[in-house]
């Protein structure tokens, strides 16, 4: 898949740099990962999970559960466009 804004994912590693291995190594397998629905998405990332009311975004855990990374996947077109990375914590006051 194409992760359109990489440019934003390596900017919150300059507020989370403990991330920044962990989302690096994030976009490889996803750029090298072709699914084409969320079903498919979730034989690589196990633990990744349709979040909101909008069935597209979907929610990794980075970090054992430390953070929550907030896409969109459009898989149609094999686009994925990063929309928050947020703590533990943020996630719950938001999403849940």
């Amino acid at each position: 898949m194409d992760i359109i804004t990489k440019a934003k994912l390596r900017n919150i590693g300059k507020k989370y740099p403990v991330a920044r291995k962990v989302n690096e190594k994030w976009m490889l397998v996803v750029s090298n990962c072709h699914p084409k629905e969320h079903k498919e998405l979730k034989q690589t990332f196990k633990r990744a999970d349709r979040v909101g009311t909008e069935k597209d975004k979907t929610c990794f855990d980075i970090m054992n559960n430390d953070f929550r990374l907030i896409t969109e996947i459009d898989y149609d077109t094999q686009e994925v466009f990063i929309l928050e990375f947020l703590t533990h914590a943020q996630y719950t006051r938001k999403y849940c």
